[in-house]
C-alpha cells in the first residue's frame, strides 16, 4: 500500500516498508495520474531486477482512494541462467 506522499506503508516484503517511491519521477507521474483518476489501472512492462527476477506490476487506486494499490510478480529464473553459464 501506498499512500498520497509516495511512502510505501504495507509491503509483503518488509525491506520495502518507509521506502519514498517519489523520488522516482517517472513513479510520481504515475502514481499521481492514478490518485487525480486521469488512469484507472496500470500494468508495467516486464522489468529485470538485480537479482535476475523477472517482475511485472499491477497498479490500481483503492476504492476509497488513499492508496495506491501495488501487486508485483516475480519470475525467479536465476537458477536457470547460472545452469547454462560456462565455467571459467
Amino acid at each position: 500500500m501506498i499512500n498520497k506522499e509516495y511512502i510505501i506503508e504495507k509491503a509483503s516484503y518488509e525491506k520495502e516498508i518507509g521506502l519514498n517511491l517519489g523520488q522516482f519521477k517517472s513513479v510520481k507521474n504515475l502514481f499521481d495520474e492514478i490518485f487525480n483518476k486521469t488512469i484507472n489501472i496500470d500494468i508495467s512492462s516486464p522489468k529485470l531486477d538485480m537479482d535476475s527476477r523477472l517482475k511485472r506490476y499491477l497498479i490500481k487506486l483503492s476504492d476509497d482512494g488513499k492508496y495506491i494499490l501495488q501487486i508485483g510478480f516475480s519470475l525467479d529464473y536465476s537458477n536457470e541462467i547460472n545452469k547454462q553459464l560456462p565455467y571459467l
